[in-house]
């Protein structure tokens, strides 16, 4: 606040303020604050279109995927370049996981984004995981993530501990997905990325805790994606495990 007292048009403070209520869990107090308190600001993200942006990633959250839709398709309008990510994300988050992968494929070949060349690499990995369709560059884009990326590393553990699990190396993946999941839960209370994509890490630690045998853990991760996006495919498809699992329990 202090920021926008000596400088009132300071996008950074006003995206940080608006970005503090996401990151405690409530996207739909972000969204109010940014257009009660700052509707007047742009460049959030230091991109042109970063305050639409913004506003959804925030719609989505909260679960609004009509009005995201409606916003995506108006900007994708306006910029071409915005296309593949956002409509790669969309897709992701409605289920329509065969289209999200060959919008963001085309993304990743294009190299005309918002999105960085990492960030596309692990939405490709991502949906490479959920579509069982590319596997072996799937692990390569993890891997190489994991090793050479500062910011994004992070975001590969989880994925890389599920494929250790589907080659059945127990050990390693179980360590390495509860070592994983510990530092998700961490970093996503100061990193928007993470904190968004937290409800496909859960439902990741579900899948391979399913795969090695621990069902409370697997029940824990699963029950975390719910929360963290109720509306999303991945949350629906959570809340079948869970019954599966507990089916299972019965048997």
């Amino acid at each position: 606040n202090s920021g926008l007292n000596f400088y009132d048009q300071n996008p950074r403070i006003a995206e940080s303020l608006c970005t503090v209520p996401y990151l405690m869990g409530h996207p739909l107090k972000a969204l109010e604050s940014q257009e009660k308190n700052f509707s007047s600001h742009e460049h959030f993200w230091g991109l042109p279109n970063g305050t639409e942006l913004f506003k959804i990633y925030m719609n989505l959250a909260a679960g609004f995927q009509t009005k995201a839709e409606e916003m995506i398709s108006k900007l994708t309008r306006k910029s071409e370049i915005l296309r593949y990510s956002l409509l790669s994300i969309l897709s992701f988050y409605k289920g329509d996981l065969k289209n999200a992968e060959k919008i963001a494929e085309i993304g990743l070949k294009s190299r005309r984004s918002e999105l960085s060349n990492v960030e596309y690499r692990l939405i490709c990995a991502r949906l490479y995981i959920l579509n069982d369709s590319n596997l072996s560059r799937a692990r390569f884009f993890l891997k190489d993530i994991m090793k050479y990326s500062r910011d994004y590393s992070h975001l590969s553990e989880l994925s890389l501990a599920y494929l250790l699990a589907k080659d059945k190396k127990t050990m390693e993946a179980e360590n390495m997905a509860n070592y994983g999941y510990e530092k998700v839960k961490r970093i996503m209370k100061g990193d928007f990325m993470t904190r968004f994509w937290f409800f496909y890490e859960s439902f990741i630690y579900g899948q391979t805790m399913a795969l090695l045998g621990k069902n409370k853990q697997a029940y824990d991760g699963y029950n975390a994606c719910i929360e963290a996006a109720p509306s999303a495919h991945l949350s629906r498809l959570a809340t079948e495990r869970i019954r599966s699992l507990n089916q299972n329990l019965k048997d």
